[in-house]
């Protein structure tokens, strides 16, 4: 009995490893040739969905082309749900704008018609989420710019201002190196 719980837990274990290093493969592209690679040698590109304003409406940024490769699906690359693996390097992304507003006379969406052409250097080891934001304009016409947040600068400058007031706190002294 003893041995069987020592498998079941050593298989268990391996399954939980194995599904948190795999991406989901339902919006998942594999942007480079051969096999996959650890995540500290490529770039991961992944779409945030996002509330915009007072929470009353939901975003999305659509993924309709990355270089010369173009997404023929209707709402983009997985239905604006996305992650990306690209090696690193310089892509031009072709994006759209998307979102549902609630008003008081109902449901407003709002989508942009053409692809917006996004260029941005990625570098390894690097995760960029990408959202979005309307511009107001005097015409009907939808206009929006893409915002990009390097997720591995964010939480290294979180972690270096969270130390730098616990050490304020502690009176020691963090180094700015």
């Amino acid at each position: 009995m003893k041995y069987f719980n020592l498998i079941t837990i050593f298989a268990l274990s391996t399954y939980l490893v194995g599904c948190a290093s795999t991406p989901p493969r339902s919006h998942f592209l594999q942007f480079y040739e051969g096999e996959q690679k650890s995540l500290t040698d490529v770039v991961v590109l992944r779409n945030i969905e996002s509330k915009e304003g007072q929470e009353d409406e939901v975003k999305r940024i659509e993924l309709y082309g990355i270089n010369d490769v173009r997404f023929d699906e209707s709402q983009g690359f997985g239905g604006g749900e996305y992650v990306v693996h690209l090696d690193p390097g310089t892509y031009t992304l072709y994006l759209r704008y998307f979102s549902v507003e609630d008003t008081e006379s109902g449901a407003v969406t709002h989508k942009a018609k053409e692809d917006l052409e996004f260029t941005f250097i990625a570098q390894k080891g690097h995760t960029y989420m990408i959202t979005g934001a309307r511009v107001p304009s005097d015409d009907d016409e939808l206009k929006w710019k893409p915002v990009l947040f390097d997720k591995t600068r964010v939480i290294s400058w979180f972690g270096k201002k969270k130390m730098q007031q616990e050490a304020e706190e502690s009176d020691v002294a963090i180094s700015e190196e």
